[in-house]
């Protein structure tokens, strides 16, 4: 072997023990793959936002305190496990509020024995109440909504669930069943397991549903 050849083999030598310690630098220091993401909570069925359609306003103690008709429309939004109901109150085609009311909670739902039905329940935690118009107002200070008189115009008041007033809000949680069939979405005709045997009734109200608006 030449001078000229020891060198050149020396030199790839010496070359290749740097590349491969750089190569192990390199890995060492590399960046972790990211963890993979949680399963996400609720059902996929229920994401999205869902609106009833107007119907005559049933909220305790105000037709039978004040000689008027009202209706009502709801709007579900569901995100993950979480739920947001929002209900406007008005005095005529549901189309402009004459009292909000918002409720944030949470649910979980199971199989039933019935296919495509599911058992779902609904917790609440406090409610938002506020009176729109000068109408809204009135309604509720004539029927002592929650027990108070005291309401004004744009006002929004927290109502906790545990007030027991007389004319006060529904329960604050839910315990019936539900079914997605196309883009409607059914609930239970009970709202809480029977009393006598804990069970809840698999049987859907087809009168009033929810329509996904997205």
């Amino acid at each position: 072997m030449t001078l000229r050849s020891l060198k050149a083999a020396l030199l790839a030598a010496f070359l290749l023990a740097h590349t491969n310690c750089g190569s192990e630098s390199q890995n060492s220091s590399a960046v972790p793959p990211p963890a993979p993401k949680p399963a996400p909570k609720g059902e996929i069925e229920l994401q999205g936002v869902w609106r009833s359609r107007c119907i005559p306003g049933k909220l305790e103690g105000l037709v039978a305190l004040v000689n008027i008709g009202i209706t009502q429309v709801s709007e579900l939004t569901i995100e993950g496990d979480e739920v947001t109901e929002k209900t406007i109150v008005t005095s005529g085609s549901c189309s402009s509020p004459d009292i909000e009311i918002t409720a944030k909670g949470t649910y979980q739902s199971g199989p039933t024995a019935r296919p495509n039905v599911k058992s779902i329940d609904m917790k609440f935690g406090r409610y938002k109440v506020k009176p729109v118009t000068e109408f809204g107002m009135r309604i509720l200070n004539l029927s002592a909504f929650c027990g108070r008189k005291d309401w004004k115009i744009g006002v929004t008041r927290l109502i906790t669930p545990q007030e027991d007033a007389e004319f006060c809000l529904p329960e604050p949680q839910i315990q019936t069943v539900y079914s997605v069939e196309g883009k409607r979405l059914y609930f239970g005709v009970e709202r809480e397991p029977s009393t006598e045997t804990g069970e809840r009734k698999i049987q859907l109200r087809r009168d009033w549903y929810f329509t996904s608006v997205q």
